[in-house]
């Protein structure tokens, strides 16, 4: 997260009490201080995140808080700048930080579906059968949204560009991963149905495919193409398992079964034929033209 330049420092929060979390939010009595521990901004907020690009979303108990209840269900998010001055009132049930795009992802009251407002607090896209996923990094240009509740089961993801302020991509895949300004990986599940059986596919800012001799290769791609047209691939392969190896394991929703995922690494060029056979467990870029290939604890230094 990016912080936010009070006085030229950085502001970090701090609370005098301790804190108590959930998923979502971090709970006390919170102030900031600059990094010399100098107090900026006096403690008195339930909750905060941090600061990004001069603004920073706080929390303070609503006006229908009752003693005896939960005192993190009735909170009130706004947003202060680097003062401690109030820029946008306290009035959302939940908020993300500002992007470098000036875009944040608010909720009005739980339940409902989050919209975009800008640093002045006005709603610049809000429609009600869509919610956002929240902001969670400052300098990403494009924001997840969904057809219905974001979390619900089965629901398709769209793509948002905070920066012209349009719907780059109807939500119609899984999800999508921002590697830079322009370019933006789409991936959809596997016909497997399984957690991470990734399909991808790569666009531009305007929508344009990339790599489409990539596109319905049905591997993983590792990381970007190199600058020789070469990319990281990893076949996945399932083993069904009666009790869980640690954390990797995925629940098939179709038979309910639990499944180990074993991966094979290899290399293939931009129209997505393999130049290195998917068979190592691993495999990394040297950046010089070669691969340092490994399987079974031997090392391989393949060059193409």
């Amino acid at each position: 997260m990016k912080m936010g330049q009070g006085n030229g420092h950085e502001l970090v929060p701090f609370s005098t009490v301790e804190t108590v979390s959930d998923p979502d939010y971090e709970y006390g009595n919170f102030g900031f201080k600059d990094e010399n521990g100098n107090i900026v901004i006096e403690p008195k907020y339930v909750s905060c995140i941090g600061f990004s690009y001069g603004l920073c979303p706080v929390a303070i108990h609503a006006n229908d808080y009752e003693n005896g209840s939960n005192p993190y269900d009735d909170l009130r998010w706004g947003y202060i700048g680097e003062t401690g001055t109030t820029v946008i009132p306290f009035r959302y049930r939940q908020a993300s930080i500002f992007n470098k795009y000036g875009i944040a992802v608010v909720q009005d009251e739980y339940g409902e579906n989050s919209y975009l407002i800008n640093r002045k607090g006005k709603a610049v896209f809000r429609e009600n059968n869509l919610d956002f996923c929240p902001c969670y990094d400052a300098d990403d240009r494009f924001l997840e949204f969904s057809a219905g509740k974001y979390y619900d089961a089965d629901f398709n993801i769209g793509a948002y560009d905070t920066k012209l302020r349009r719907i780059l991509l109807e939500p119609v895949t899984d999800g999508i991963i921002e590697w830079s300004e322009d370019e933006v990986e789409v991936y959809e599940k596997g016909k497997a149905n399984f957690e991470a059986d990734f399909r991808q596919h790569y666009i531009n800012s305007r929508g344009e495919e990339l790599y489409p001799g990539l596109a319905g290769k049905g591997f993983n791609i590792v990381e970007r193409p190199n600058a020789s047209g070469y990319v990281i691939i990893c076949f996945f392969q399932w083993e069904e398992i009666s009790e869980p190896c640690g954390s990797s394991y995925f629940l098939n929703l179709k038979d309910n079964k639990k499944y180990h995922r074993i991966e094979h690494y290899g290399v293939a060029n931009l129209q997505g034929e393999l130049v290195i056979p998917a068979e190592y467990d691993k495999i990394m870029d040297n950046k010089d033209g070669s691969f340092l290939c490994v399987k079974e604890d031997q090392e391989t230094k393949i060059i193409l």
